[in-house]
Formats: structure tokens, sequence, C-alpha cells
């Protein structure tokens, strides 16, 4: 158990003392990678969110200014090395002169951390593919963790901006297909597991139901009385109406009233004299 504790305390301390990991994920892109361009275009580009290595390079970015490039060729060997370390280093080197096509706006700030919105003007240039960009003044260092996407101008900027759009309008499809199958995969898996446990209920009412049967079925009936005590209850049925029914008679015939004939006429009353 001690040993455990050491090594929990020893993983804590070597998290807080080691320096941010910059490979894979410290990377970020400027968002264009493989879209064309139009020549006499204007496109404003949200470049996402930029990472800064240290607050000191955060605090001079403020004060700064960040333009937009267009490069023919630039040394990838270097990027290729710097995305394999943790220490990028000084692995920007353009080998062609930078073309400036736009400025670079920084704003939302949160410590080492900035969204970077930019306006981007392709001028008339020879067509075919370049690298976008993001860099200080003469392109002589990136913006933060900003690698260059690659791009291809091209003379037809209808043709660009609508391909942009449909390329857009490709990957928002792909991405609500894409939320569609997790919500029938979650909606099933809600549906099953209710199945479940509807199916899971009935087996139990079922097991109740079968089990009070079982108890009914176990309980004796009682044994009616014999056929002789119903007869003795017919009997002595009888006999208590025919006393009760006598006695309303006798009770009828002493309570009954007598009649006195009074004479209609003087006759009557003389000879009843």
């Amino acid at each position: 158990m001690r040993t455990s504790k050491v090594l929990v305390i020893a993983l804590l301390l070597l998290s807080l003392l080691a320096p941010p990991a910059r490979a894979g994920g410290w990377w970020s892109s400027i968002g264009m990678e493989g879209q064309p361009v139009g020549i006499g275009e204007s496109i404003a580009l949200h470049a996402g969110e930029v990472m800064f290595d240290t607050l000191e390079e955060a605090e001079r970015a403020r004060t700064q200014s960040f333009y937009a490039y267009l490069v023919r060729e630039f040394d990838e060997k270097a990027l290729d090395d710097a995305l394999s370390r943790g220490e990028p280093g000084d692995w920007w080197s353009p080998l062609t002169e930078p073309i400036r096509i736009g400025t670079v706006d920084l704003s939302g700030w949160d410590a080492n951390l900035a969204e970077a919105h930019a306006r981007l003007d392709i001028p008339r240039v020879t067509t075919g593919p370049y690298y976008l960009m993001l860099c200080d003044e003469g392109c002589e260092a990136p913006l933060g963790n900003l690698i260059p996407a690659r791009v291809e101008v091209t003379a037809d900027a209808l043709a660009a901006r609508t391909m942009r759009r449909l390329e857009k309008t490709e990957a928002d499809l792909s991405l609500a297909v894409q939320r569609t199958r997790n919500d029938v995969r979650r909606t099933g898996a809600t549906l099953r597991r209710a199945l479940a446990d509807d199916a899971e209920q009935e087996a139990e009412q079922a097991e109740r139901i079968a089990a009070l049967r079982a108890r009914l079925a176990d309980v004796p009936r009682p044994e009616g009385p014999p056929w002789f005590a119903y007869a003795g209850w017919f009997v002595a049925g009888g006999a208590t109406a025919l006393l009760v029914f006598g006695r309303r008679r006798l009770r009828t015939g002493d309570a009954e009233p007598i009649v006195e004939r009074i004479p209609d006429d003087a006759r009557e009353l003389t000879a009843a004299r």
C-alpha cells in the first residue's frame, strides 16, 4: 500500500513538472487544406484557435502584426521532423519568396490562446499549387502553432468559389449523416434496453401469477354440509313459517270489531221497545 502511494505521488509530480506536449495534438491547421482559390477573390477565413508556446509569446503576439502569405515551396522535411518532436524548434523555412495576400486579426484571448481571422485577397499570380501560411511580417516565423495549408490557385474565381461551397456542403452533409447514425444507434440501444426491461417485467409478473396460482391450488377447500342438514334446515324453516302464519290468524280473529245495527225509522224503534 505504501509503495503504491509513493508511485502515485511521483507520477503527479512528473505530470506537473513535465513541459506540455506539442507533438501531434499541439499543431493546428489553417483549415483550407486542398481547397481552390481564384485570382481576384476576397475570402474571409476563420483559421480557428491559435496556441502560443508560452504566456510570454502570447503577450508579445498581442502587440504584433500578422499576415497571410502564399509560398510556392518550403522545407517540408523540417516540418516533418518538428511534428515528431516534443520541441518543434525553428522549423519554418520558406524556399521561395512569400507573397502577402491578407491580414490577420487575433481576438478572444484566453491566456496563451486566441482566435485567428484572416482577410485574403488573391492577387494575379501564376496559377498552380501554393501553401497558405499565417505568419509575422516577412513570414519569418509562423503564427503560434499553425502549419501551412496546401491550396490551388486558379484563374476562374467563380469555379473556385463554387467548388469550395460544394466541398463545404458535402462536409456538412457527411457530418449530419454521421450525427444521424449516432442518434439512430443511441435510439436503438435505448429501445433495446426498454424492450429488455419490459420483457423482464412481463417474466416477473408471469412468475408471480404462477406462484399465486400454485399457492391457491395448495389451499384445502372447505367441505359442504351433508344432505340431511339441508333437509333439517328446510323442515325447521317450514315449521317456523306455519307457526308465524297461525299466530297472525288468531290475532286477526280476536281483534274483529262488533258492529251494532241502528234502526232507520220510528216503527223499527217502537217495535224494538
